[in-house]
C-alpha cells in the first residue's frame, strides 16, 4: 500500500494552525483584542508596517514577473498594488489618530533581518521558495484577523478597524485567490522544504509584535 502523503495545503494549514497559538498568545494581540495595547506600542508598529508595505509589494512584483500564466501574473500585481493601497489608507488613518512622535524611526532590526531572509528566496530559481517566503504575511495575518474579530471585545475598541480590515471578506477573498496560487506552485515543487521557509518567514513575522511590545515596554521603563 502507499503510504499516505499529505499535500503542501494540509501540511501548511497545521503549520498555520501551530502559528497562530504563538501569534494569539502574543501580549501585543492579547491586548489589541481587550482594547488595552498602549498607543506608543501600536504606533510603533504601525511606522515599521508601513516602512516594510514597499517591501512587500516589492517582493511580489518581482514574483508576478516570473509567473508564465498571464491571468496569475496580473492578479498577483493587482494584489500587491490594491493591498498596499488599502493598508496605507488605513495606515494613514490610524495615524491620524495618533501622535505621530515615532514616524521617523529607522527600519528596525528585525525587519531588517526577515527583508534579507526573503531576498534569499525571492531571488532563487526556485518561484515556490518565494511564494513560501513571502505567504504568512498574508495568509497569516488574515487568520489572525478572523481570530481577532471571533475574541475581540471591539465596542469602543481603538484597534476595531485594524482587526476588520484584516478580516474583511474581500480581504479574504483575495488571500484565498492568493494562496490558492502559490500552492500550486509549492505542490510541485520541493515541499518540505517550502514549509520550512513558511515556518522561518512567520517567525520573522512574529517579531514584528514582539518588536513594538517590547521597544515601548523599555521605553516606559527609562
Amino acid at each position: 500500500m502507499i503510504p499516505y502523503m499529505p499535500s503542501c495545503k494540509t501540511k501548511l494549514s497545521k503549520l498555520n494552525d501551530e502559528m497562530l497559538v504563538s501569534f494569539m498568545k502574543h501580549p501585543f494581540l492579547k491586548e489589541m483584542a481587550l482594547g488595552t495595547l498602549s498607543h506608543e506600542s501600536f504606533e510603533c508598529y504601525l511606522v515599521q508596517d508601513e516602512m516594510y508595505l514597499d517591501l512587500y509589494a516589492g517582493y511580489l512584483r518581482n514574483i508576478s514577473l516570473r509567473l508564465s500564466d498571464s491571468i496569475e501574473k496580473a492578479f498577483v500585481r493587482s494584489f500587491a498594488e490594491r493591498g498596499v493601497e488599502a493598508e496605507r489608507t488605513l495606515h494613514a488613518h490610524l495615524m491620524r489618530l495618533l501622535d505621530g512622535r515615532q514616524k521617523h524611526l529607522p527600519l528596525c532590526d528585525e525587519l531588517c533581518s526577515y527583508d534579507k531572509f526573503i531576498r534569499l528566496y525571492i531571488n532563487r530559481e526556485s518561484v515556490a521558495f518565494a511564494f513560501a517566503a513571502v505567504l504568512p504575511c498574508t495568509w497569516l495575518y488574515n487568520l489572525v484577523g478572523q481570530s481577532l474579530l471571533r475574541v475581540s471585545a471591539l465596542n469602543g475598541n481603538f484597534y476595531r478597524e485594524w482587526i476588520m480590515a484584516y478580516s474583511d471578506e474581500q480581504y479574504d477573498a483575495d488571500v484565498n485567490c492568493f494562496v490558492d496560487i502559490a500552492l500550486r506552485y509549492i505542490e510541485s515543487d520541493d515541499i518540505d522544504s517550502c514549509v520550512d521557509i513558511y515556518r522561518r518567514s512567520a517567525i520573522h513575522d512574529l517579531s514584528l509584535f514582539d518588536y513594538a511590545y517590547k521597544n515601548n515596554k523599555k521605553n516606559e521603563n527609562t
